[in-house]
């Protein structure tokens, strides 16, 4: 029965540490910039604001575009990323592109720019806040649904990597 109790305990304490790194505390407020470092690699800035009152470890991002079905590209979380705790600041986030198909990656820029329904996004990101690590699952949707959600355009896009 102590044993019981002390676990009961445990488990109590527990949730009151996690409830500090609650999610609904941080914010992402939108993409400051994005810049292509070079073919292979790229830096997207965006604005969050951590309310918690721990730091928020990006640990893996993964992004899967997709043009007509066929996968054209991936762009993968190149480092850990921490997001200090009660704070509301710019985080600069690397990111390695891997091409799948150069052929259709060739079409890609007019597509972003009009952007059309043909190119879809999926991936998975994998934070980590106090004792707790969350997978989040981005579903595949639309280009034009992804960046907007993330509060960009397609011309934004474009204008930012220089296409």
């Amino acid at each position: 029965m102590r044993e019981l109790k002390l676990m009961a305990f445990a488990l109590i304490l527990a949730l009151s540490f996690a409830s500090c790194a609650n999610p609904d505390k941080v914010h992402f407020q939108g993409v400051e910039s994005v810049s292509m470092k070079s073919l292979s690699a790229m830096e997207l800035t965006a604005r969050v604001d951590n309310r918690s009152c721990h730091n928020i470890n990006v640990q893996r991002g993964q992004l899967v575009l997709k043009d007509r079905g066929n996968e054209v590209a991936q762009i993968v979380l190149a480092q850990k990323v921490v997001i200090a705790r009660r704070s509301d600041q710019s985080v600069v986030l690397p990111f390695n592109l891997s091409i799948s198909n150069a052929l259709s990656l060739l079409s890609l820029p007019k597509k972003i720019k009009n952007a059309s329904d043909d190119i879809t996004v999926s991936g998975s990101v994998t934070v980590k806040g106090g004792l707790l690590k969350k997978n989040y699952t981005i579903e595949q949707m639309t280009l034009p649904q992804f960046l907007s959600q993330i509060g960009i355009s397609g011309g934004d896009v474009t204008k930012y990597i220089g296409l």
